[in-house]
């Protein structure tokens, strides 16, 4: 034994597996299905994270087109207008949403 009296081993092991192309298809589009709903998690995670949102980034937030959101800001969707800057607030948005909800 050398240096911190730890023993280390190393343990390999080696399969071999023949698949059809479209096993190999089936795999391949499980995996990019897998890692695209992480990356959507991570990104839909960051925005909780942010209170203060852009249009775009309040169009994915609440999961809706720029078409829905302006009727939405027609509708009383809370804005904060700052010269030509247009921001949203993630507490009201969530709070206006939740009010939007009782008369369903």
């Amino acid at each position: 034994m050398k240096g911190s009296g730890t023993i280390s081993q190393e343990i390999r092991h080696e399969m071999s597996f023949v698949l059809s192309d479209g096993q190999v298809d089936t795999i391949r589009n499980k995996v990019f299905e897998i890692i695209r709903e992480e990356v959507n998690s991570v990104r839909h995670e960051a925005l909780l994270n942010v209170r203060y949102f852009k249009k775009g980034e309040d169009c994915k937030y609440l999961n809706v087109s720029y078409n829905t959101l302006d009727v939405w800001i027609m509708l009383g969707l809370p804005k904060i207008t700052i010269g030509n800057s247009v921001r949203f607030d993630r507490i009201e948005l969530d709070k206006w949403m939740q009010g939007m909800s009782v008369g369903c």
